[in-house]
């Protein structure tokens, strides 16, 4: 049975994927969340929602509306049409944040009594690529998503946008494990990060975001999640890979030391020396995590990532 191949043509035009690459090697040419903006949840909803490209977005509504929340968002347009399934997922989406929560402090037991800002980016870009680990290993495609996996895919990229920040310019960030309600307090006060350079903000209440932001970075006390090795394997491999990327930007040397250990964490026990191998390595645990064959060949300096 040949892998299965994502059914969007707009998702490979938004990756930008070289026609000599492959379809093997589209995690390679995305940051992480990109990969997921272009496929449908069983709703018919873009999980990129705004974000998504504009054939993507066509035909489904996206209620835009002054933010009511009395913080820094106030009277700004949000997309309320995103936070009807969230809140109707909830639930689930705290449920499946803690038990991949304990899954993930079983494979890195320094993590159980609380997430540094290294494993806070890590363990949401696991929760991140649970879609498109889905898409790969042929238990959903495009317009198949389940609406929970994607309302979960939406509220966690704050997470991760929050813990990149911090982690890649460490002027006065926490250190350790990071205590929950403070670090919130930054992510609105400091980072503004609940605000898009588009203008949109975040159409989550404060108290909602509290709660999620909690069950991803707090101490864990859940039992890990029996089948979550597959995804664990194939997010950690994708976010070391998203590093290995990054690692070779000439803006990001101030980080090089820091985010190579992660890297490392996260691939062990690879050892590749070049960064091609290391690319090459990442891309085939990616494969064989969701039930594929190795990528031919290996990773070429050619190619790139649209940035």
């Amino acid at each position: 049975m040949n892998p299965p191949r994502v059914p969007n043509e707009h998702l490979w035009r938004h990756l930008g994927v070289p026609a000599d690459a492959g379809d093997a090697w589209v995690e390679a040419f995305t940051p992480l969340q990109y990969a997921a903006y272009a496929l449908r949840d069983t709703s018919g909803r873009p999980l990129g929602e705004l974000n998504a490209p504009a054939p993507v977005r066509a035909g489904t509504r996206f209620d835009v509306r002054p933010c009511p929340y009395a913080d820094a968002r106030h009277g700004h347009p949000m997309n309320a049409g995103a936070l009807g399934p969230v809140r109707d997922h909830l639930p689930w989406i705290a449920d499946a944040l803690s038990t991949l929560r304990a899954a993930y402090a079983a494979l890195h037991p320094t993590t159980v009594e609380g997430l540094d800002l290294a494993h806070a980016w890590s363990f949401s870009a696991i929760a991140m690529a649970l879609p498109f680990f889905l898409v790969r290993s042929g238990a959903a495609e495009d317009g198949t998503v389940p609406v929970e996996v994607a309302a979960l895919f939406k509220v966690v990229q704050g997470v991760a946008m929050s813990a990149w920040t911090d982690w890649v310019t460490p002027t006065e960030a926490p250190s350790g494990p990071i205590a929950p309600e403070p670090w919130v307090d930054r992510m609105f006060e400091r980072h503004r990060l609940f605000h898009r350079r588009t203008g949109r903000v975040c159409a989550g209440p404060e108290t909602m975001i509290r709660e999620l932001v909690t069950r991803c970075v707090a101490p864990t006390t859940s039992t890990p999640a029996a089948d979550a090795d597959g995804l664990l394997t194939y997010g950690s491999s994708w976010a070391a890979l998203e590093l290995e990327l990054w690692l070779l930007a000439p803006s990001f040397l101030h980080a090089v030391p820091r985010v190579q250990a992660h890297s490392d964490r996260l691939m062990a026990p690879t050892h590749a020396s070049t960064p091609a191998d290391r690319i090459t390595a990442a891309q085939r645990r990616i494969r064989e995590a969701s039930g594929q064959a190795p990528p031919p060949g290996r990773w070429e300096d050619g190619w790139h990532r649209p940035t």
